[in-house]
């Protein structure tokens, strides 16, 4: 019988050594994968930020200025429609929009805007990726006034 105790007995150190190496193996393979992934996903991030209120300053604020704006998906196009406070079509401006997944922010696909009809501006554009996709349209007006609009948008 205390044969039988002793060989229960030394199992226990071996079980507590197996469970150590398992939990290990875990951690690694957690920081493994998580450290593979960039830490900042807005580029530049530092050099915005110090420029922030310089940046927001001369940034048009679309929506307390009474602009209007629609955001439509097609069959592999985006495009925006743009109406100024006395609801006319804002024509003449100059649009690039980024549009990135929010599963891989540093995937990134910059589209220029060409008018297509008065205030209404269209790109062609990959949304390959099911889920929630930010675009962030950089405008500048004929009159040279900057504004920034973003939508979020879902493809199912």
């Amino acid at each position: 019988m205390a044969e039988a105790l002793r060989k229960h007995r030394s199992f226990w150190p071996f079980a507590l050594g197996l469970a150590f190496c398992a939990h290990a193996s875990i951690v690694f393979i957690t920081m493994t994968f998580a450290s593979r992934t960039p830490a900042n996903a807005e580029p530049d991030y530092y050099d915005k930020a110090l420029d922030w209120n310089e940046t927001a300053a001369a940034t048009h604020t679309p929506g307390r200025e009474g602009w209007v704006w629609s955001v439509q998906r097609g069959e592999g196009r985006v495009s925006i429609t743009l109406t100024g406070p006395d609801a006319r079509p804002i024509e003449g401006a100059t649009i690039t929009a980024t549009a990135l997944h929010r599963a891989s922010p540093l995937d990134r696909t910059v589209l220029t805007m060409a008018e297509t009809a008065p205030g209404v501006y269209t790109a062609p554009i990959d949304m390959d990726r099911r889920g929630l996709w930010d675009l962030h349209f950089h405008i500048t007006t004929a009159a040279g006034t900057p504004a920034i609009i973003t939508e979020t948008l879902e493809r199912l």
